[in-house]
Formats: structure tokens, C-alpha cells, sequence
């Protein structure tokens, strides 16, 4: 019989509930990888940068400790090594800030790190004015002039700011404004900066009466007795002092060599007043300082080889020197050429250059093989085409340290217009360095006889420093008797002549009125000047020389002549030879 199923008169199965699904210890470890992973993906970066964080802030704890201990050479690895791990770091920071306040050696980099201190946590009166300082340094006025405004607008009224604001009007030509905040500054901080007593002691060893530089001397003593970095400061500035004794020398040598902050260079700075005041025991103390260098090798070769320089002990250096250490030394290396220039070892320094790149800028060492191949080729063309190329490459670079080098050498070979050039190029700021290369180009330019850059360079050095009365009418002078720019020179006459402070031996205001009314043909004010002329034997020749040409514009014959027949032509402007000419 067959077999039908019915559901409704059947009983049917009952359902059965699944049972849980087993996770195996496989999935478990599956799942518990991956969670790790995420986790270590997510906190990665973190654990990492602090990680950084705490191998830059060990090294520079102990970059800080070598620091404290005036151990410049060994805080320098170690700071190294802090900059590599974190050098955002603000402990990493502080420390790289004190290794280059301490060393002064990059004034650039310093304000960099300063700035970027700032961008961490606000600066200290002091920190800013470093940075204002700092700037200065690397002759950036102008950001230096904004720092000095924060400062002012924070009111922040200590004497670092007033510090700043010496060092700032002295950079921008202001140098009688900034020895007045100098001296109001030393003498707000004067009863409790040791500092300022330093500085105070110092200039009053320059006073006019005997017993201020008495008393002044007296107090560097008292103050070289203490364990301060002030007392050392004091020791240095004995030793330069005239009227230091060798016994008071000996003894600032027993002070300096047991002090807490004696370095190589302190000790050095008194072997040199020993130096001085034992003239006799010249080679003596070298030989022992060179042996002591030797033996103990303390403090850094770079220095020890500079004071060799300084010393003018450059055969003695370039025994001590090996030129494998040199040519990995930026500093090592100038010191070995310079010496090398000074023995007249031509052919070893064209080696040195030659054989391998030097560690210093091409266009310093352009100037070194400059002066080489003058002296072992037989003409100045290759000497001529290098200088030239190693100041454009200055140029370019902003660089006024090779700029001036080459002024240096072209100078001493008679390339007197690549010597203009390159010390007016070098002439990059407004700082007194700059005048000084200025005047130095416009005398150069005085023994070629070339007006125009005569008048170039004049009209810089007004333009430098606008409230000079030397310098206003030496230019006006220019214009005049070249005939050129004649409407600056008109408006600029009266003003120059009626500055104060002119100096005597410099041009009569009268000499410029007459000259004025001569380019303007103006006879009746020609006349007047030339009644009111003063003594001409004080003026230069040049301008002797004008005015014994414009007295014989003037009829007054006899007296021109006498005037002009003892005058140099040689020395003469063409422009200055014509008015000559008529006087006689």
C-alpha cells in the first residue's frame, strides 16, 4: 500500500534550535593581530616624535652641562646630535641659542633660531633684544628697527632694550645719539649690573684726569678677583691695558689659568701681554706655548693657530698645521693660505688650491690663486681675469669678506680700479665699515683721476650719512668743479657751508660760494666770496689750486700766482689743472 503523507493528521518534527557558532583560538589571534596593527598604525607617530623628543632633549642636556663648563668643543656633538633628533624642540632650541651667543660665530643662524624660539613661546626682554642684536649682526637694520618697535610697543623699558636701541642708532650713522643712550644705560644699571661696572671701569681708563683712570684701574683688579664671567672680561681688558707691569701680567696669568671660566684663548690673551712686555723672551715663550699646545692639547687647534697668526708666527703655524686637518676646516683652512701668502710659498699654496675643492667660498679662493698666479706668471692678465671673477661671483653671492680681500690684493698689485671696484662693492650696509671701505675707494679713485667715480662714491657717502658737513661738501665740491649735477650742488652750497664742525683742512665755505658764483656767473657774489677767502695754503692742492684760478678770473693776478706756483700739479683734476692754468 502506497504511502501518503498528511500533514494536518501527522505529527510533524519540532524545530530544533541551532547551536552557537565556536570561534576558534586562530580567528582570536586573527582579530587580536589586527587590532594591534591599528593600534600601533594610530599611535605611531606619536611614540615616534617622542621618542625624537626625549633623544634630542638628553643630548641637549649634556650639550648644556659641556656649555656651563665653557666646553665649547665638546657641547658642539652633542648639540648636533640634539638638532637631529628634534630641532623644534624648545629645550633643543634654548640650548643651540646659548652654544651661539656663547661662540658669536653666526649671527644669521642665531637670529633664525631665535625666531623660531618665538614662534614656540614668547620671548624674554632679553631674547629679543639678542634677536634685535642678533640681526644687526648680520646687517639686517631694518628687522632689527622692527624687533626694537615690538620691544617699545610691549613696554618693556629694561636696559636690554636701551642696549638694543645704542647698537641700533650706531648701525643706522646716529653715533652720538647712541653713546648718549649707552652712557645713560650704563649709568641706570651702573649699582647692580656687574656688566655696566665693567663698561664704566673701561671708559673711564680714557678719562682726562689721572685720578679717574686711576680708580678705574683699581676697579678691573677688584672686580678680575672674583669667579665670574665679568671677571674674566676684566682679566682681558687688563691685559691689553698700557700700563699693565710684568709682574701685574704674571700675575693675571696665575688668576686667568686657575679660573672657573679659563679658556684657551684667555690664556692666550695674556701669553700676549707677556709677549709685549718681554720682547727678549720672544721666541722663548713661543716655544713653550707651542709645546704646551702640543702636550696637553688643550681648547681648539683653530684658535691656537690664529693667535699663531695674530703673532706673526706663520712658519711656526704651518709646521703645527697639517694640511689634511686644513682643507676639512673652512677656518683652518684660511688661516694655512693666509700663512702661506705671508711666507711667499707660491707654489705650495697654488697646490693646496688646486688639488682639492676648497672648503671656503670660490670666490675667496679665486682671490688666493689671483695673488699666486701673480707672482708665477709673467704678466697680471691671469691675475686681472681671476680677481675680476671672484668679485663678480661676490657680488652675486652678497658676500663683502672676498669683496674685500680682492680690494686688498689689487691694491697691493696697483689695480687700482679693480680695487675701487671691489671696495666699493663691498660697501654693502650703512655701518661704519662700509664708510671706512668708501673713503678708502674715493682715495683710491683720487690717484686715477676718475671724476665720475670720485663723485659716485661722494654722493654714496652723503647719501650714507646725510647729516656729515665733510662729507656734503666734499660732494658739492665735486660737482662744482666738474661742472656736473650743478642744480644739487646750488641748492647744497649754503647748507654745507653753515654746517658745524667743519674741519679746518677740509674746503672753506667761502672757496664753495665763490665756485658757486663762478659755475653760475654770478660776479658781483665771485668777488665777495674771494674778499672773504681765508688762508688757501690750508686747502688741499686741488682746491689751492681752484682758488688761485678764480682770484685770477678776479684781476687779483699776483696773488693767483703766488698761490699757484706752489701748488703740485701732479696731483690734479684735469678739471683742477684748468683753473691752475690761469693763474699762471
Amino acid at each position: 500500500m502506497a504511502f501518503h503523507y498528511s500533514p494536518s493528521t501527522q505529527s510533524q518534527v519540532p524545530d530544533q534550535p541551532r547551536p552557537p557558532a565556536r570561534i576558534g583560538k586562530f580567528t582570536w589571534l586573527v582579530m587580536g593581530s589586527f587590532f594591534m596593527l591599528v593600534v600601533l598604525l594610530v599611535a605611531w607617530h606619536p611614540v615616534k616624535d617622542a621618542l625624537k623628543t626625549a633623544w634630542g632633549r638628553q643630548y641637549a642636556k649634556e650639550a648644556q652641562a659641556a656649555l656651563s663648563g665653557n666646553d665649547i668643543t665638546g657641547a658642539l656633538p652633542r648639540i648636533i646630535d640634539a638638532r637631529r633628533w628634534a630641532p623644534e624642540d624648545v629645550e633643543v632650541i634654548k640650548v643651540v641659542v646659548e652654544f651661539l651667543k656663547t661662540t658669536r660665530t653666526d649671527p644669521a643662524t642665531l637670529a633664525q633660531q631665535l625666531k623660531l624660539l618665538s614662534s614656540k613661546q614668547p620671548l624674554t626682554e632679553e631674547q629679543e633684544a639678542l634677536l634685535g642684536e642678533s640681526l644687526l649682526a648680520a646687517r639686517k637694520t631694518v628687522e632689527a628697527r622692527a624687533v626694537y618697535e615690538r620691544m617699545e610697543a610691549s613696554g618693556k623699558t629694561g636696559a636690554a632694550r636701551m642696549d638694543l636701541l645704542s647698537k641700533l642708532l650706531s648701525a643706522e650713522g646716529h653715533a652720538e645719539e647712541a653713546a648718549e643712550i649707552s652712557r645713560r644705560s650704563m649709568r641706570s644699571q651702573a649699582e647692580t649690573s656687574p656688566e655696566a661696572r665693567l663698561q664704566r671701569a673701561m671708559e673711564d681708563r680714557s678719562h682726562s684726569f689721572p685720578e679717574v683712570r686711576r680708580a678705574a684701574y683699581a676697579e678691573l683688579w677688584e672686580m678680575a678677583a672674583q669667579d665670574s664671567q665679568v671677571a674674566m672680561q676684566a682679566m682681558l681688558q687688563l691685559s691689553r691695558d698700557p700700563e699693565l707691569s710684568i709682574a701685574e701680567a704674571r700675575r693675571l696669568q696665575e688668576m686667568v689659568d686657575k679660573h672657573p671660566h679659563r679658556s684657551l684663548s684667555s690664556h692666550l690673551a695674556i701669553v700676549s701681554a707677556l709677549l709685549r712686555l718681554q720682547p727678549e723672551q720672544r721666541v722663548a715663550i713661543l716655544d713653550a706655548e707651542t709645546a704646551r699646545f702640543k702636550e696637553e692639547k688643550e681648547g681648539n687647534l683653530t684658535d691656537f693657530a690664529r693667535w699663531l697668526a695674530e703673532q706673526g708666527q706663520h712658519a711656526r703655524l704651518l709646521k703645527l698645521l697639517p694640511q689634511d686637518i686644513a682643507i676639512r676646516s673652512r677656518d683652518l683652512y684660511s688661516i694655512m693660505a693666509d700663512a702661506l701668502v705671508a711666507e711667499g710659498r707660491w707654489k705650495d699654496l697654488h697646490e693646496m688650491l688646486t688639488s682639492h675643492r676648497p672648503p671656503v667660498s670660490a670666490a675667496l679662493a679665486g682671490v688666493w690663486l689671483a695673488e699666486v698666479e701673480s707672482h708665477l706668471q709673467p704678466d697680471l692678465k691671469e691675475t686681472t681675469r681671476l680677481l675680476q671673477n671672484s668679485i663678480d661671483v661676490a657680488k652675486k653671492d652678497v658676500n663683502p669678506a672676498p669683496l674685500i680681500a680682492a680690494g686688498v690684493v689689487a691694491e697691493k698689485l696697483n689695480l687700482l680700479d679693480i680695487a675701487v671696484d671691489a671696495y666699493r662693492a663691498a660697501a654693502m650696509d650703512d655701518t661704519d665699515s662700509s664708510i671706512k671701505l668708501l673713503q678708502k675707494a674715493a682715495e683710491l679713485a683720487q690717484l686715477q683721476k676718475v671724476p665720475a667715480t670720485m663723485l659716485a662714491i661722494a654722493r654714496r657717502l652723503q647719501d650714507l650719512r646725510p647729516t656729515s658737513a665733510v662729507f656734503a661738501e666734499r660732494c658739492t665740491y665735486l660737482r662744482l668743479v666738474l661742472g656736473l649735477e650743478l642744480e644739487l650742488a646750488g641748492v647744497q652750497t649754503g647748507a654745507a657751508a653753515g654746517a658745524d664742525g667743519l674741519d679746518s683742512k677740509q674746503t672753506q665755505p667761502e672757496l664753495l660760494r665763490a665756485l658757486a658764483a663762478y659755475r653760475f656767473g654770478d660776479k658781483q657774489a665771485l668777488a665777495t666770496s674771494l674778499k672773504a677767502l681765508g688762508e688757501p695754503a690750508r686747502l688741499p692742492p686741488g682746491q689751492r689750486a681752484v682758488a688761485a684760478g678764480l682770484l685770477a678770473l678776479s684781476g687779483k693776478n699776483e696773488q693767483a700766482y703766488q698761490i699757484a706756483e706752489r701748488v703740485p700739479e701732479v696731483l690734479l683734476l684735469d678739471e683742477e689743472r684748468q683753473f691752475l692754468q690761469r693763474a699762471k
